[in-house]
């Protein structure tokens, strides 16, 4: 994530290029550790012209009046769910998130 496309961008690749192994980088930065998920793949792509990761960047609304930019792709994006972010990733579209069975309410307990 960034608060600029350059930005985002530039932490894909500052963390590409991170010196220690893939398994101390999983756990120091808790990286995604499902099946699908290959670092070196990660790291390989972060090497990709900068054009090609610039095309990638989406703006992701992180709270509200937040706006930040990430690169969106399989090799970033743990579990991108296509099919759902594809409807989300129209700027004129929104999503509500809410929590079920948690049994909080804004903050509070519920009755």
């Amino acid at each position: 994530m960034g608060m600029t496309t350059e930005h985002a961008v530039g932490q894909v690749r500052r963390v590409a290029r991170r010196s220690e192994s893939d398994e101390q980088l999983m756990s120091e930065l808790h990286l995604c550790t499902t099946a699908h998920f290959d670092l070196q793949a990660a790291r390989k792509r972060a090497e990709s012209p900068t054009r090609v990761l610039r095309a990638l960047v989406r703006r992701v609304s992180w709270r509200p009046l937040d706006d930040r930019f990430a690169v969106w792709c399989r090799e970033f994006i743990c579990e991108p769910k296509e099919r759902t972010m594809r409807h989300l990733a129209h700027p004129d579209n929104l999503a509500l998130a809410v929590l079920v069975g948690t049994g909080v309410v804004a903050g509070s307990a519920a009755s």
